[in-house]
Formats: structure tokens, C-alpha cells, sequence
């Protein structure tokens, strides 16, 4: 199918038409599609296959990576359901980054709003399956204000602080240990 919308014959480069078509193409046989850039084991595509699946209507997942030049994730999310032609969410996650952006057709969610809020206020650290399905839980909930997302996202920067605190003393223990072996008294 060619792309319906305008952006192809004004703003889209080939480099752009050939990026949507693949990703589309990807998407049409599954609606996960997880770049080869990124999760060589597999439980990335199969964890986000899980959310898709449970999902009260139909979500699309991309995960790649960002092009230079190339459609913002919000412009890529809008050109690959132009290609596809099929109502639902479509949602584009940055590999590298981790910015995720969204677009809804023939769902009355708030895509966009929800996408920014995950991105801002759910850690990089929390995984990219547990964000999307945070995003997921965001749509199905209709409320992309997200209050209870930012007080969770605080719990999850408390748990990574603590962490970080204990590998912290952790490691200064291990190195003041090891200098205490190396004194010699004379």
C-alpha cells in the first residue's frame, strides 16, 4: 500500500518513504517490530508482544533508531499508519534514547500527551517493555495527566538512588579493605 497522506510527496525524502515502508511492511506481519539494532535475545519483542496483546485495542510497536534528517518518532508514527491504513496506536520508540512518541487514528486517546508524559516521567532504568506498558495503562486509563505516574516514577528514583547508595559503600568497603591488606607495619 503507498502512503496515503501528504507528508510523502511534500516533506518525505526517499530516504524517509523507504524508512516507512519498511517499518510498515515489518509491522503489517506482526505489530511488534523491534529494530536489529537493539535486543538480540528476543524478550524484548516477546514482552512487547505481551502488552500489545492485552491491550484494549490495537497498539503498533516500532523500536529504532533515531535517523538524523530523517521524521521525528510523532512524524514516523503518523507516515507508518498513513502506509498501513489501520485505525489503533501507533507508537515509535527510539532505540538509543529511549524518547517515545505516539499517534492515535480511530482511538480516542490522548497519544501524544500520554507518549510525553512516559517519556519524561517513567527512568530509562525501568526497561523499555515496562514503558510501554506503562504507556498502554496511560491510554487505557484516559487520563494522560498522569499524576499517579510521577508518583511512581519517584518510588522507581528512590529504589535506583538506594541502589546506586549501596554499590557506592560497596565499593568504597572493598577498596578500604584492600588498602588495609597492602599495610605493612614496621
Amino acid at each position: 500500500m503507498l502512503p496515503s497522506s501528504a507528508w510523502a510527496s511534500t516533506g518525505g525524502d526517499a530516504l524517509d518513504v523507504s524508512r516507512v515502508g519498511w517499518i510498515a511492511e515489518q509491522l503489517g506481519d506482526e505489530s511488534v517490530f523491534v529494530s536489529d539494532h537493539f535486543d538480540d535475545s528476543g524478550d524484548m519483542p516477546s514482552g512487547l508482544r505481551k502488552v500489545v496483546d492485552a491491550a484494549r485495542f490495537d497498539v503498533y510497536v516500532a523500536v529504532v533508531p533515531a535517523v538524523p534528517g530523517a521524521l521525528d518518532g510523532h512524524d514516523l508514527a503518523v507516515a507508518i499508519h498513513d502506509w498501513m491504513g489501520r485505525d489503533g496506536v501507533y507508537v515509535v520508540v527510539d532505540g538509543t534514547g529511549g524518547d517515545i512518541a505516539a499517534a492515535s487514528f480511530g482511538v480516542n486517546v490522548p497519544a501524544a500527551d500520554a507518549a510525553r508524559a512516559v517519556t519524561a516521567d517513567v527512568p530509562v532504568e525501568a526497561g523499555l517493555v515496562f514503558r510501554v506498558e506503562t504507556l498502554v495503562e496511560v491510554l487505557e486509563s484516559g487520563d494522560s495527566s498522569v499524576g499517579w505516574l510521577r508518583a511512581w516514577s519517584g518510588v522507581l528514583s528512590v529504589i535506583a538512588g538506594i541502589g546506586t547508595f549501596a554499590l557506592i559503600v560497596a565499593g568504597r568497603m572493598a577498596w578500604a579493605s584492600r588498602g588495609r591488606r597492602r599495610r605493612r607495619r614496621w
